[in-house]
């Protein structure tokens, strides 16, 4: 059995090469940086002033997200693939939309300090 992987030998190196990896892995979908800022913005804005009701985020919202996924990406220790979200179904989506909606209703602050301008 090889002690190396892709002519790499020490453990230190061959951690960060799997980090790198990784990283570019989960990082490969683009996306328009002035467009992402606008719609941080947004959400900023809305949860400042409580704008946003309970129901944000839809279950096509995140059928939308999820068709942007790479397929056959895996999680190194837990066996979850990127094909199983992106095959699920509506109920699995309903509950990633409500998880979704929980986290900005309640993790709404009171204070304005996060609007920015875009």
């Amino acid at each position: 059995m090889s002690n190396s992987i892709d002519g790499i030998f020490d453990s230190v190196n061959i951690s960060r090469l799997f980090a790198d990896i990784y990283r570019d892995m989960y990082t490969s979908i683009t996306y328009d940086k002035n467009e992402m800022q606008c719609i941080r913005t947004d959400l900023n804005k809305a949860l400042c002033c409580n704008t946003y009701s309970m129901e944000h985020v839809s279950v096509s919202d995140v059928r939308e997200a999820v068709s942007h996924l790479n397929a056959h990406r895996r999680d190194g220790c837990t066996s979850l693939e990127s094909d199983h979200i992106i095959n699920a179904g509506d109920d699995c989506l309903m509950h990633v939309a409500q998880l979704l909606n929980a986290i900005i209703y309640h993790g709404a602050s009171s204070k304005c300090q996060y609007v920015r301008e875009c």
